[in-house]
């Protein structure tokens, strides 16, 4: 028997107390649009409907085929989810039984529904407020350790599933999601393509999944409060934010890649020079994004901040050999070198980084991370 299409779901939503065996679903209220008809926001993997009930709120995906192991999958993340209780993270229900038509029941997810505004909506609406767009940096990294620290990945982190809401960000949709219980099983879907490698595979499928996207958005971030002007310039928010898959199929040849590696700002320059490296390694090989990689850095001032930027205090100065105290740092007016990038990568000691930081350095400490990872 064929898999129900999205119009039939929708034919069926249309009269929930016979379509549905959850009984709030049963006595609530479809979401409709101008016209009275359900109103369908269309997925990779679903339709979402939303579903009111009293001062309550639902949004009822309906699957657009059937994955062999979904139920599994659903059980294992939400007995894991329940079990750290992450902030990011949403209830959800998956009923195995949850909508009849055709005379047969189909699995539907339940989940609260998220009062936020989709990731790229909230960054188009602050460009040009540099204050906003870096307390999204610094929230971003946080939420990044601690998914990290969890053992998890949400496995398609893109501006769709990120809302950024009152309570702070907030993750949806999780047909991909990778929590240790299902190791060694492969990934379902290799996420949106604007957010991975190329080069991801269903058999990549671990903890580190969401490492290159997490890069992504938060280089995004730093680039745009420092320049908001790239959002027009490389048309963001058209299904990604900046860059593209074409940017990271081909990142010597990417047009967004080299307006960045001009932007003003050095620290920015670097975090650039390690994105599009790791554009080149498998998604196994990206190194993660949390505190312990920046050196626990705070982020404070915007990037245009004539007195100092949110990696100064982690940055060594001209004349300052590495391993030198803050309390012993020579002063000095330009950074020459990034200690946390040093120690990540293990650049012998004995390499001096002098010259022209943004022309040679970056490259050189990028390829260093290369060959390291």
């Amino acid at each position: 028997m064929s898999w129900p299409t999205a119009q039939e779901f929708n034919e069926a939503i249309q009269s929930p107390v016979t379509a549905f065996s959850d009984p709030l679903l049963r006595n609530g209220s479809v979401e409709c649009n101008q016209l009275g008809l359900p109103k369908p926001r269309a997925g990779n993997f679903a339709t979402v409907y939303k579903i009111t009930n009293g001062t309550r709120a639902w949004a009822v995906r309906c699957f657009n085929s059937e994955l062999r192991d979904q139920e599994e999958r659903y059980r294992a993340i939400g007995a894991y989810l329940n079990r750290i209780s992450l902030s990011y993270m949403t209830e959800f229900q998956y009923l195995p039984r949850g909508i009849r038509l055709r005379g047969s029941w189909y699995p539907i997810l339940k989940m609260e529904w998220v009062h936020g505004e989709p990731l790229n909506i909230f960054v188009e609406r602050n460009l040009g407020k540099p204050q906003q767009l870096l307390k999204l940096a610094k929230d971003w990294v946080l939420m990044a350790q601690k998914l990290r620290s969890a053992g998890l990945a949400h496995g398609d982190l893109q501006h769709g599933n990120v809302l950024v809401s009152n309570a702070g960000l907030k993750l949806v949709d999780y047909d991909g999601m990778y929590v240790p219980e299902l190791q060694g099983k492969y990934s379902n879907e290799l996420g949106q393509q604007n957010y991975q490698l190329p080069q991801r595979k269903a058999t990549d499928f671990g903890p580190f999944l969401d490492n290159f996207s997490e890069w992504v958005v938060l280089v995004t971030l730093l680039a745009l409060s420092a320049d908001p002007k790239l959002w027009q310039s490389f048309r963001g928010g058209d299904e990604c934010l900046l860059f593209r898959k074409r940017d990271f199929e081909a990142p010597d040849q990417s047009q967004v890649f080299r307006a960045l590696e001009r932007i003003a700002n050095e620290q920015v320059v670097v975090l650039v020079g390690m994105l599009k490296r790791a554009a080149f390694l498998s998604p196994a090989m990206v190194p993660p994004l949390d505190t312990s990689l920046f050196g626990g850095f705070e982020i404070e001032l915007p990037i245009s901040a004539p007195a100092s930027s949110w990696l100064d205090d982690h940055i060594p100065k001209q004349g300052m050999a590495r391993g030198t105290s803050s309390s012993t740092r020579a002063p000095a007016s330009s950074a020459t070198a990034h200690d946390w990038i040093l120690d990540f990568t293990e650049v012998p000691v004995s390499i001096a980084l002098q010259g022209n930081f943004r022309q040679e350095r970056v490259s050189l400490l990028a390829s260093v991370a290369l060959v390291a990872l």
